[in-house]
């Protein structure tokens, strides 16, 4: 898995606006704490995904160019910024953060009832 995000360009203004996300090889064990202390056990309506890609934006996202906010500063030293961006910007940075998610997922666990390619083999099927 390659644990560098790209650089994103922003779909609202692609030739000034740009997201750079840190190494995902460089998340500390009191980063990914934090990530899972934004899951909710019960989620009526995406409390728990929007505070987890919230919390992923302000660990991951290094330095940006966000040409219509008026405070430029990154998630890490203003948690709000979020709710200044256009939504298909949003939106944008939420898809690139996605590999963050694979360390909140518990690990698939095979069975030997798992047919599927690259499942383990049964018990006596040499």
């Amino acid at each position: 898995m390659d644990t560098q995000i790209p650089r994103l360009a922003l779909p609202t203004c692609p030739d000034t606006g740009w997201v750079e996300f840190g190494d995902l090889d460089d998340m500390t064990g009191a980063d990914l704490h934090a990530l899972r202390a934004k899951i909710k056990g019960s989620d009526s309506g995406g409390e728990t995904t929007n505070a987890v890609n919230r919390e992923a934006m302000r660990l991951f996202i290094v330095t940006w160019n966000v040409p219509y906010l008026a405070d430029p500063r990154t998630p890490q030293a203003n948690e709000a910024a979020w709710k200044k961006l256009k939504a298909r910007d949003l939106r944008a940075i939420e898809d690139a953060l996605e590999p963050v998610w694979t360390y909140l997922r518990p690990p698939r666990l095979a069975s030997v009832d798992d047919t599927e390619p690259g499942s383990p083999t049964p018990p006596g099927s040499d």
